[in-house]
């Protein structure tokens, strides 16, 4: 794998402090391509339920979708959490807000199969699987 390209954000963890990954024009698809890129998970928040998603469709907690800025519509990742190994695949079908510092917000069963819906952030590696669901998630 190659280098992970860090950040000038920072999520306080307990008395350290993590970086989060580089999220910006310059990291454009390409660089998910090959390599995996580190930052902070988030969920949506209930709130979100029903309401429309960038693509069109209708947002439900209980499908596995997730919002990314960068990588495009319909792209299927697959986000690892760091402290524990576990990863789900989930598609890409929604934006942050364009200041939303952290690197993917994911659906509640998404979040729930990483075990974190309690702690609210953490911190992940997600690599672009591309436009066809992998046979394996």
């Amino acid at each position: 794998m190659d280098s992970i390209p860090l950040l000038r954000d920072t999520l306080p963890l307990g008395q350290d402090t993590v970086r989060q990954t580089e999220k910006d024009s310059s990291l454009g698809v390409s660089a998910f391509s090959d390599t995996a890129v580190v930052g902070i998970a988030s969920f949506y928040a209930d709130k979100f339920e029903g309401r429309r998603t960038s693509n069109g469709e209708i947002f439900r907690q209980s499908k596995m979708t997730a919002a990314h800025n960068t990588l495009p519509l319909g792209h299927w990742i697959r986000v690892t959490r760091l402290d524990n190994g576990k990863h789900v695949v989930v598609r890409i079908n929604d934006r942050m807000h364009p200041r939303n510092p952290r690197l993917v917000d994911l659906s509640k069963a998404a979040a729930r199969k990483l075990g974190y819906i309690g702690s609210g952030l953490i911190m992940v590696s997600i690599q672009d699987l591309g436009t066809s669901p992998p046979p394996d998630r």
